[in-house]
């Protein structure tokens, strides 16, 4: 039994028997699911919110949560929780879907008040060397009130990745919120079967949003950033992943007739194929971006 992710339900929820992680995102183009991480597996730890499984040594964990409070304390709430969970393994990527992440509450974007209630818990659990723990991720907008958080962690060794053309997302200034976002732009585990991820990209230069309100120059800003990534670590891995591994990639648009259009920007870079690639309709991050994509090399669960 796979760990698989499936787009488009009308809520988003669990299904630990068929280890299943269901999400609320309308699907616009692609199969519609995601392998996480292939069986055989064992789920060794299940509630009514998470569940927890493990392969050859790579660990999966699933949390679909209601808002309870604010969203900076379920986020905390939730980190902690996860962080003790993964915390006999290194995390290689998490997934976040956040409820009306553009959203103001109490002079708070929600988006922010996730980052500032994810940071806390890093800073709880590893102190002054919480950056160093910071792996690839993505926060996306999702339909509901739950705060859908799933991530892959091993007990392989995870090194971290930068692009020189972005400044590292925890050392963003405060006027992008009280707590910097807490991610790498890149994990990847090196070996006889490397694993690469990169996180979810978008057109940033430096920290600064770049062609506002320009699909075509966001996605040329993006597909730039995504090339000079993949260049920083392969570079690092000593190896080229594509021919070890095949990529699988995720693209959330904000406004649904943009999906052709973004999928051809992904079929001329060649990142990946059409089958592995889903397009799905997602509030970005930031209310002036228009897509964001990530791409995975997980060569080494197949």
């Amino acid at each position: 039994m796979p760990i698989r992710v499936l787009f488009g339900a009308a809520e988003s929820g669990l299904d630990p028997r068929r280890g299943e992680i269901h999400v609320a995102t309308p699907l616009l183009m692609g199969p519609g699911h995601e392998t996480i991480c292939p069986g055989p597996l064992d789920v060794f730890a299940q509630s009514a919110d998470h569940f927890m499984a493990e392969s050859n040594g790579w660990l999966t964990a699933a949390y679909c949560v209601p808002i309870c409070g604010t969203i900076a304390e379920t986020a905390q709430r939730l980190y902690a929780r996860m962080l003790t969970d993964f915390a006999d393994a290194q995390i290689v990527r998490i997934w976040n879907f956040v409820p009306a992440i553009n959203e103001e509450v109490d002079e708070l974007e929600n988006y922010r008040g996730f980052c500032l209630g994810r940071h806390e818990a890093f800073v709880e659990q590893f102190g002054g060397r919480a950056n160093e723990s910071f792996c690839s991720a993505s926060a996306v907008g999702v339909g509901g009130r739950h705060l859908v958080v799933f991530g892959l962690a091993t007990h392989r060794r995870v090194l971290h990745q930068e692009n020189p053309l972005q400044a590292p997302a925890y050392h963003y200034p405060d006027r992008y919120g009280p707590r910097p976002p807490s991610f790498s732009r890149s994990s990847f585990v090196p070996g006889e079967s490397p694993v690469l991820y990169i996180s979810g990209t978008a057109a940033v230069r430096g920290s600064e949003s770049v062609a506002v309100g320009d699909l075509m120059g966001q996605l040329e800003v993006t597909g730039e950033n995504l090339d000079r990534i993949i260049s920083e670590s392969v570079g690092s891995l000593g190896q080229d992943i594509a021919q070890v591994g095949v990529a699988s990639g995720r693209a959330y648009v904000r406004n649904p007739a943009d999906a052709e259009t973004v999928m051809a920007c992904i079929r001329e870079h060649a990142w990946a194929k059409d089958d592995q690639v889903n397009v799905v309709q997602s509030d970005i991050c930031r209310s002036e971006l228009l897509v964001e994509i990530e791409l995975s090399w997980p060569a080494a669960l197949t």
